[in-house]
């Protein structure tokens, strides 16, 4: 299971007062299930090893990036994420090896990341991302790597040149991040099972590898010396919530065999 989901949102030049704010949501829900599961009246035989094996590989990247530069009065970024996962490897039937008997559930995150942006204010990111949007632009029509640079200085006028000066009072800068993974992992002998291995072992075994990142960042740029850049009040709010779940069992039961 792989997600990616992304929304930003950026006002480079100047902005009229009822333009001046910039707004990025982004929301995942993910439902994912895995489950190997040998029924009661089941019977599986093998020469060698049996594996019973449930797994479940995913990753999911929930940002939102929103910028107000130069004129901008407010930014809001928002990335919520929902991940629901359920893993189960269950023998309830009779498995019988000459070597090994392995059940196994695993649930596996290569990448689990929710991050929320918002920017007010021409600042470093603001300069960056102008500069970045120019340099694509010569990119797209096919300009040598070398060149891109000396055609960028020499031929794109500032964005920000002609701005209008308007002066903002007010900035507000609001990024939340909220994540809420739930991950289930079973592994299970169930009653009545019968599991044999007769040169070898049994291995019940139940797995979670998983490394959840959250981030929230606001900044909120404001310059005494550029009318259009100054803020006399300010307010920023970054929060960054996480509620992560994980259970992981690996059952025995007690009529099982």
């Amino acid at each position: 299971s792989n997600l990616t989901a992304s929304a930003s949102q950026g006002l480079l030049g100047p902005n009229r007062g009822y333009a001046s704010w910039s707004i990025a949501l982004s929301v995942s829900h993910t439902e994912a299930t895995s489950e190997v599961i040998v029924r009661n009246a089941a019977s599986i035989q093998a020469g060698k090893n049996i594996y019973i094996r449930s797994v479940l590989n995913k990753s999911q990247d929930t940002k939102s990036e929103a910028g107000a530069f130069a004129e901008g009065s407010v930014g809001i970024g928002l990335a919520v994420s929902e991940f629901t996962s359920s893993i189960k490897a269950e023998v309830n039937g009779t498995l019988i090896a000459d070597g090994n008997v392995v059940i196994d559930a695993l649930s596996n995150t290569s990448s689990n990341r929710t991050y929320a942006d918002a920017t007010v204010g021409l600042g470093g990111k603001a300069k960056l991302a102008l500069e970045a949007k120019q340099y694509k632009y010569f990119a797209a029509i096919g300009a040598p790597g070398g060149l891109l640079s000396l055609l960028n200085w020499m031929f794109l006028p500032d964005p920000l040149a002609g701005t209008i000066g308007e002066k903002k009072e007010h900035a507000f800068g609001g990024a939340i991040a909220y994540a809420d993974h739930n991950d289930t992992v079973t592994s299970i002998i169930a009653p009545g099972a019968q599991v044999t291995a007769e040169n070898g072992s049994v291995s019940v075994l139940a797995t979670a590898h998983n490394l959840p990142q959250t981030g929230a960042v606001t900044d909120i740029e404001s310059n005494k010396l550029d009318a259009a850049n100054q803020r006399d009040k300010a307010l920023a709010i970054a929060t960054s919530i996480g509620l992560f779940q994980h259970t992981v069992k690996s059952v025995v039961s007690s009529a099982a065999s």
